[in-house]
């Protein structure tokens, strides 16, 4: 619902972000906007759109090779809502609704985490205080990498716990997948997880 609300009330206070409306570059590029309330949504929008667009063949990959790297999708983060957007077009309000799910499995694996240490009532707090969160919340709505580093981070800490306790082995594959993505996406969120 807040994503919605915010969405149309960046449609009707034309914020957004219209990206570089150059003829140097492709008309694609020039004829699109992404609303946002926060500036980087947009771009990332953008950015998965492009993707998609050069995985259809609309537009060649040679073009975001540009000395501007804010043109280049060619990041893992962006991928996510390439393919979003490659199924179902550059419905940007959709995309977004991503990230909520993301958020919400972020704190389904903080419950678990906080179950297995403590009891059901904290847990069901912490799951709580984890969907509510500020932050969280703000993030769930636009298209920025938070939640899906959230739900990351929580996915390698679920995995090492289970584990620990459970000793079954499928738990160490959910740990190397979620590695292997922060690795990719936040290298130096590695050593966090570590520790």
């Amino acid at each position: 619902l807040l994503g919605s609300v915010l969405h149309f009330l960046s449609l009707c206070l034309h914020k957004g972000y219209l990206y570089y409306p150059d003829l140097l570059y492709d008309p694609l590029i020039k004829d699109r906007y992404a609303t946002c309330f926060v500036g980087d949504s947009a771009v990332n929008s953008l950015r998965g759109w492009w993707l998609a667009q050069v995985w259809h063949g609309v537009i060649k990959p040679e073009w975001f090779q540009t000395w501007e790297l804010l043109y280049s999708p060619f990041d893992f983060h962006f991928i996510i809502y390439a393919v979003f957007y490659y199924f179902f077009g550059f419905a940007e309000l959709a995309g977004k609704f991503i990230n909520s799910i993301f958020s919400m499995g972020a704190a389904i694996l903080i419950y678990y985490i906080a179950k297995d240490i403590f009891d059901k009532k904290i847990a069901r707090l912490a799951a709580v205080f984890a969907a509510f969160f500020p932050s969280i919340i703000l993030w769930s709505v636009t298209d920025l990498k938070e939640p899906v580093n959230s739900f990351l981070f929580c996915l390698a800490i679920f995995s090492v716990q289970r584990f620990l306790f459970l000793y079954k082995f499928r738990y160490l594959f959910f740990l190397l997948m979620s590695f292997l993505n922060i690795f990719i996406r936040y290298l130096s969120g590695i050593y966090i997880i570590i520790f």
